[in-house]
């Protein structure tokens, strides 16, 4: 079982005043905990992490 990365900005994000309280040079941080929360998330319920192939 993969154990889930620790989101340290991630986890204090509650509303949009949050996120504009962040340093400009925290949300490269913030965006790669983003990413890994979809990715284990999306890895451990399926699915898919990409965009449609625009058929309907």
């Amino acid at each position: 079982m993969n154990k889930a990365p620790q989101n340290i900005l991630l986890d204090r994000i509650d509303s949009p005043s949050d996120l504009r309280q962040l340093k400009q040079a925290q949300l490269p941080q913030l965006a790669q905990e983003i990413r890994d929360y979809l990715i284990n998330t999306i890895s451990a319920t399926g699915g898919h992490l990409a965009p449609g192939s625009g058929c309907s």
